[in-house]
């Protein structure tokens, strides 16, 4: 479902660019988020704390969720009734 979100906020015309910022950044952030966490277990010498950064990342994915959720029910137009 989070990889459908880009093309329900981008208009038609503008999707392929889009989609291509979404899918770099995202690509980028995935590859990078594996080392820092592992960067942060040498630093912290527990090995819990990736799995803290882990639930840290997807409390953050949830919340950015919602919001983009209120945010793009706030966007939208009123559907308009004929008749």
């Amino acid at each position: 479902p989070i990889m459908t979100l880009p093309a329900a906020a981008v208009r038609p015309q503008n999707r392929a660019t889009g989609m291509g910022i979404y899918f770099t950044w995202y690509y980028a952030l995935m590859a990078s988020f594996p080392a820092l966490a592992g960067l942060a277990r040498d630093m912290t010498s527990d090995s819990g704390t990736p799995v803290y950064i882990a639930a840290a990342m997807m409390a953050v994915a949830l919340a950015a969720v919602a919001v983009f959720r209120f945010v793009a029910r706030s966007w939208t137009a009123p559907a308009v009734t004929v008749g």
